[in-house]
């Protein structure tokens, strides 16, 4: 079923690079102020349409969906375009994010994730397993996003020595990064929806990568039932957290 999935979800974006005109947005605003576009919809009809004709009787939460809980397991979770805005900026730096997700468990080995890069025809997946490189004991690579860099938000970690912060987009894609070991760490100061990082959660957990989220107490190791995560988080590989005491204390102020 697994190596299924990903065989199919691998056909899946091949489909969207064919059929989809990442140039034509139409963009129009939610209720909330935030951006949505016609590639946005487009995406999640398409990702609907494919898994009907796949036969997969599981439910779909999607961020373009009226649905706003998880009521059973399995489900997929499907952000159509993560990192909107950088979309319509033209820059690359948005993915398309999907997880297969089995059970509340972040690392049960039935769950699957997909994050796609289509500006770089890139795909980061559960089952791509890779060796840990040897750790840099010079420095640490944290992805941010750019928009909370731009206002201020990481001036409180700045002054920490051998931390090199990098602003760009898509939290989905910063989680990609991470679980190839492009980065050391990813940090968010703003709240995040479970379709912004659940395919991210699944992709890291494979590479004991570890996660906090608002108190940063301890590594949160299950979904929640609400779809909404509170800040401040840090995505992390393990090697790492030995490392990031003073961040994580700085965090929390």
């Amino acid at each position: 079923m697994m190596k299924k999935l990903n065989l199919l979800m691998s056909d899946f974006f091949e489909i969207i690079i064919k059929d989809v005109d990442f140039t034509k947005l139409g963009t129009s605003f939610k209720k909330d102020g935030t951006p949505v576009t016609k590639v946005d919809l487009i995406v999640h009809e398409l990702f609907h349409e494919f898994c009907q004709a796949q036969g997969f009787a599981v439910p779909i939460l999607s961020e373009e969906s009226f649905v706003h809980e998880i009521k059973n397991f399995p489900v997929f979770v499907i952000d159509p375009i993560d990192g909107t805005k950088d979309l319509i900026r033209g820059n690359g730096e948005w993915s398309i994010s999907i997880a297969y997700l089995n059970s509340t468990l972040i690392n049960d080995p039935l769950n699957q994730g997909w994050i796609f890069q289509p500006s770089e025809k890139k795909l980061y997946y559960s089952n791509d397993l890779l060796e840990s490189p040897p750790v840099n004991h010079q420095s640490l690579k944290v992805l941010v996003s750019r928009t909370e860099f731009n206002d201020g938000l990481f001036d409180c970690i700045s002054s920490i020595e051998n931390l090199e912060i990098v602003p760009m987009g898509s939290i989905a894609l910063k989680l990609g990064k991470l679980s190839y070991f492009e980065c050391d760490l990813v940090i968010s100061f703003r709240p995040k929806s479970i379709w912004d990082i659940a395919a991210g959660l699944v992709l890291t957990s494979r590479n004991n990568g570890v996660f906090y989220c608002e108190g940063l107490e301890n590594p949160i190791t299950h979904f929640q039932g609400e779809l909404t995560y509170k800040s401040p988080m840090l995505f992390g590989s393990r090697s790492c957290l030995n490392r990031v005491d003073n961040i994580i204390k700085l965090l929390k102020v």
